[in-house]
């Protein structure tokens, strides 16, 4: 204790290690406690306070705080191996500083923080956070102190969402409860790397078996599957049915996984008096647009699977006059079933396949109209085409924005695109192929408008 070690290391108790010594007797401006540990002198304008004692040698001082005439400076002790004293100095308030390793750092990327240290004891545990915090997975910890030097690590969270620029500091602290706060880092600048959710759309509309293989980072799609349409029904006399069309289903948020194969069946429209083939993607959930029929009486329409979508229009049957063959139902719609034959379509499907009493070799009713993969649109409409020799069939139902639309019954009865029933008659129409699409990326489901094609990315 500067002027007055003697005092205290020689006439306290246990002295200074150095041998018997004499029992010391309190006096005025000294002050023990219990244990008859001296915890204050007072000498004039002179005081000691805070006197502390190595726990492992009973009566040896390490530290003391002198106060000389309103001045105050803490003091600590060091002795050697014989309890012999070495030094005498001040004792410094401990020091903190966190300095980074860099002074910005990119989403998903680690940036190591340093924290220094002076009058800190090896192995001591201080505490961090770091301001806004939405931005990482961790946002606090601990760290040891060795060699006067510790160090953590952060790492914003990356992500697919664009929000530009954001900051954030680093602090270190001494108690677990965050309360003490010791130092602060400089404002750090994370970078925006972030690409915005990928999106796109595949389609398939040759009949055929197909293997999707789901895209990097796309987890949920929506689908659409519309079967294959039904022929026409001839038997070379008077009944001619135009054949069913193919059912339409739709299903959204179905959950993928990156990298894995996925079935996609499209099923072809039928020939002649045969029914078409079924469309379906197949996951964990399975989208389904059942074929179209055909029969003398005219063919029934497939049905579907999924969230949504609309059965086929059944084809209708000849009137057994001039050899005159039945018009093809519309494919199902995404909201509504299909058309008969000669009627307009419901809810976005394909409209039926119109007819006009002609001339010539009589009334030739063309097949159903089919429709498109893109999306909801407007129904088809009834044939205005002709009666010699063949009239036309009806428009499809449109695709949806920037999409195709569905087409009508060609000439000679057979059905448009996408699920349109053939038409009967003399010359008998082939039923329209289905198809099957998927769509992926922000907002993009159906029947919204949002599901015209758009630039795939990543």
């Amino acid at each position: 204790m500067g002027r007055y070690i003697g005092l205290i290391t020689n006439k306290g108790k246990g002295g200074g290690g150095l041998g018997p010594v004499e029992p010391f007797t309190r006096a005025s401006g000294i002050t023990t406690d219990a244990n008859n540990n001296v915890t204050a002198v007072t000498l004039g304008d002179i005081e000691y306070t805070g006197i502390n004692y190595d726990a492992g040698n009973v009566g040896l001082v390490t530290g003391y705080t002198e106060t000389i005439g309103g001045v105050t400076e803490k003091w600590k002790i060091a002795y050697n191996s014989q309890n012999l004293v070495t030094e005498v100095a001040k004792d410094l308030p401990p020091t903190f500083n966190i300095s980074a390793a860099a002074n910005n750092v990119d989403e998903g990327s680690s940036l190591t923080f340093t924290v220094n240290t002076t009058s800190i004891t090896d192995g001591a545990t201080l505490y961090w956070d770091v301001t806004n915090a939405g931005e990482f997975g961790t946002s606090s910890g601990s760290l040891t102190i060795n060699s006067s030097t510790g160090s953590f690590s952060v790492t914003p969270t990356a992500d697919q969402t664009p929000d530009g620029t954001g900051t954030f500091v680093a602090k270190v602290y001494t108690d677990s409860g965050r309360t003490v706060l010791v130092a602060t880092s400089p404002t750090i600048t994370i970078n925006d790397t972030s690409t915005a959710a990928p999106q796109g759309q595949e389609s398939w509309t040759t009949p055929g078996t197909y293997s999707w293989v789901c895209p990097a980072d796309v987890t949920s799609i929506a689908a659409v599957a519309v079967g294959g349409g039904g022929g026409g029904y001839g038997n070379g006399g008077s009944s001619f049915g135009g054949g069913g069309g193919g059912g339409l289903g739709w299903k959204n948020g179905i959950s993928v996984t990156p990298g894995q194969s996925y079935q996609v069946v499209v099923g072809g429209g039928g020939a002649l008096s045969s029914g078409g083939g079924d469309s379906y993607f197949s996951s964990s959930s399975v989208v389904y647009g059942q074929a179209g029929q055909t029969a003398s009486g005219g063919g029934s329409g497939g049905s579907y699977t999924g969230d949504g979508g609309g059965n086929g229009g059944n084809g209708i049957g000849g009137n057994g006059v001039d050899g005159a063959g039945g018009s093809g139902g519309g494919a199902g719609g995404y909201s509504g079933s299909g058309g008969a034959g000669g009627q307009n379509g419901s809810g976005g499907g394909g409209g039926g396949g119109g007819y006009h009493s002609g001339t010539g070799n009589g009334d030739r009713r063309a097949g159903g109209g089919g429709v498109g993969l893109a999306g909801e649109g407007a129904s088809g409409q009834t044939s205005t085409g002709g009666g010699s020799p063949f009239p036309p069939g009806g428009t499809g139902g449109s695709g949806g924005t920037n999409g195709s639309s569905g087409g009508g019954g060609a000439t000679g009865g057979n059905a448009g695109s996408r699920g349109g029933g053939g038409g009967g008659g003399y010359y008998n129409g082939n039923g329209g192929n289905g198809g099957v699409r998927v769509i992926w990326g922000p907002n993009r489901s159906y029947p919204s408008t949002n599901t015209a094609n758009v630039t795939p990315y990543p």
